[in-house]
C-alpha cells in the first residue's frame, strides 16, 4: 500500500468518530439544533432589524453591538448568560417589557411585539445560542 493512502485510512476513524459525536449530540439534545434554528430564523433578524439601529459597530450604544453574529455572541459572552436566569438575560429582558419610557429598549418607535418578546425569551431559555 502506498504512504498517502495509509496516512487517508488512519485518519478515517477519527472522522467516523466526530462524525458520530456529532450525530448522537442532535439525537440526544434536539433542542441545540432547534435552538440554533431558531436564533438564525427569529431572534437574530429580530436584533438587527430591532436593536442595531443604535447597537451596531459605528454607533454601539454601552458598547453592545447587534449588528453581527460576532457582536450578539461577545454580549451573550461579556453578560456570562447560559440561561434566562441568569442576571444579563433578565436585564435584556427588563429592558425590552418595561412599562417606563426612560428604560425601555427599543427606545424609540413601537415597542417589541408580545411574539418577539416570547422568540427572545425562548433563545434566552435555551442559552442564548
Amino acid at each position: 500500500m502506498k504512504l498517502e493512502t495509509m496516512k487517508r485510512l488512519a485518519t478515517l476513524p477519527v472522522s467516523m468518530a466526530a462524525f458520530m459525536v456529532s450525530a448522537i449530540c442532535l439525537q440526544v439534545n434536539p433542542a441545540f439544533a432547534q435552538s440554533s434554528n431558531h436564533f438564525e430564523e427569529r431572534v437574530r433578524p429580530l436584533l438587527v432589524t430591532r436593536c442595531a439601529p443604535c447597537h451596531q459597530k459605528s454607533n454601539a450604544a454601552a458598547g453592545i453591538d447587534f449588528s453581527t453574529s460576532a457582536g450578539i455572541r461577545k454580549y451573550i459572552v461579556s453578560k456570562a448568560i447560559r440561561s434566562s436566569s441568569d442576571a444579563g438575560a433578565r436585564a435584556l429582558i427588563n429592558r425590552i417589557t418595561t412599562g417606563s419610557e426612560e428604560l425601555r429598549m427599543p427606545p424609540t418607535g413601537e415597542r417589541l411585539s408580545k411574539s418577539d418578546i416570547n422568540s427572545i425569551q425562548k433563545w434566552l431559555d435555551g442559552g442564548a445560542k
